[in-house]
């Protein structure tokens, strides 16, 4: 048994999503029913949405199977065994870190893209400031 649980903690940990209550995941939609949806977050269990959660301005059902959304992390498996998860909640806290955040300073300079990525994984074994001392010329030199 403890080499299934092994298993599954480390596919768990390659889907990259944290666990945490609160945390925004990308979801699955596996089925859409008259009460919840069922989504899968690469998780242990499958999730619980409630339906209302989905439908729009007009009533209309805005989500159907085999849809890709970001929901929100409610509760790991609950004393029911439910996972739980929130598309409101999402769209809630993704609403405000846009609000606080509209426009996400880089502290590293680059002209593109490449330049950031060689930046950024410099930057993980020193400071900004000194990446950005050696960075012009590297990026000089091609």
């Amino acid at each position: 048994m403890s080499e299934n649980f092994a298993e599954m903690f480390e596919e768990s940990l390659k889907s990259g999503q944290s666990m945490m209550p609160g945390s925004l995941v990308m979801a699955r939609v596996l089925e859409v029913k008259p009460d919840v949806v069922i989504v899968d977050a690469g998780l242990k269990s499958e999730g619980v949405i409630p339906v209302a959660e989905f439908h729009d301005e007009n009533g209309e059902m805005s989500v159907a199977a085999g849809d890709e959304i970001e929901v929100a992390l409610e509760t790991v498996e609950d004393g029911f065994g439910e996972t739980k998860f929130s598309k409101e909640k999402a769209e809630r806290i993704q609403a405000m870190l846009e609000e606080l955040y509209p426009e996400t300073p880089v502290p590293l300079d680059h002209e593109t893209p490449f330049q950031l990525l060689i930046a950024v994984l410099m930057s993980a074994q020193t400071t900004d400031l000194k990446v950005n001392e050696v960075t012009p010329e590297l990026f000089r030199q091609g």
